[in-house]
């Protein structure tokens, strides 16, 4: 039988309106349990772990104002959680030194001890069947919920046959970032440029750590489709009708029922409008806002 190629785009188009599951189990993992875990962590997630809820939630890790690494928070008992995130090694390195302050917290690099996945698509609901081994949790991820599984490394293909059999299309990360763009959520947020970075990390998610809070949000994440087909170049600049400059580009990405590129901004909260203007090679170019895909 001839294989055929699927393209990302008509991947996502297809399981939007269905149910998909994506494989995430290259995400590093670090455990970290014993008292005072909850401490530990909270000297780099601008989240409060104390806060969280579902028993998981997604988080930006800094040092003062520095960014280290975004990923997942998860709760798998009172005193144990495990940090999921693709860029593990500095924050590694930052636990395991603050730990001389928490004698009793033990931390572990776990990567190869546990599978990971995401689910996605309309028909994705509450119900979704438990699987023969590991646990679900609901996920908040920069205000985009979705459903995701802990399991163990070894059942890992025991997991994604599991729900491939009930009726799930495996995906795989371009069409997870896709979903992640689709529902206005920025991804590559090393990429900020630094005179933007901590304002927009305030901005696109709820840094309720007092260590790390701050009232100044004066920046937002919209999403807009353009009006025309040019080639997106991320930090585009972005201006209004009297061609000052509001935002610019971060992400962009394209759907294959859609005729033109959508892109995600990081625009001025005070100054953004529903119609604004892109320049590319002289020409001035609209785009629109709009909510998702």
């Amino acid at each position: 039988m001839k294989n055929f190629y699927v393209s990302p785009q008509n991947n996502f188009a297809y399981v939007r309106k269905n149910k998909g599951i994506c494989n995430l189990s290259h995400y590093s993992k670090i455990t970290i349990y014993g008292p005072n875990s909850i401490d530990l962590i909270n000297l780099f997630s601008i989240r409060d772990v104390k806060k969280i809820t579902n028993n998981a939630f997604y988080t930006i890790f800094m040092k003062r104002k520095r960014f280290i690494t975004d990923g997942f928070v998860i709760q798998v008992s009172p005193l144990k959680y495990i940090i999921l995130t693709e860029d593990f090694t500095h924050l590694l390195k930052l636990l395991k030194k603050s730990n001389r302050k928490f004698k009793l917290v033990t931390i572990e690099a776990t990567s190869s001890q546990y599978s990971f996945f995401s689910f996605h698509g309309e028909e994705i609901t509450n119900n979704i069947p438990k699987p023969p081994t590991g646990s679900i949790y609901k996920l908040n991820h920069q205000n985009y919920n979705y459903f995701v599984v802990l399991g163990s490394s070894i059942h890992k293909y025991q997991i994604l046959d599991y729900y491939i059999n009930n009726g799930f299309t495996e995906i795989n990360q371009e069409v997870y970032n896709i979903f992640l763009n689709s529902h206005s959520v920025i991804t590559k947020l090393d990429r900020l440029n630094k005179s933007y970075k901590i304002q927009i990390y305030k901005a696109i998610i709820n840094a309720d750590n007092t260590k790390f809070k701050s009232n100044k949000t004066n920046y937002c994440i919209k999403q807009f489709e353009t009006t025309k087909n040019f080639i997106v170049s991320r930090d585009m600049p972005i201006y209004n009708h009297e061609r000052k400059k509001i935002g610019f580009v971060h992400n962009f990405y394209r759907i294959v029922n859609k005729k033109f590129p959508f892109i995600l901004c990081v625009l001025n909260k005070a100054k953004h409008e529903k119609i604004a203007i892109i320049k590319s090679n002289n020409q001035e170019i609209l785009i629109k806002e709009c909510n998702k895909y």
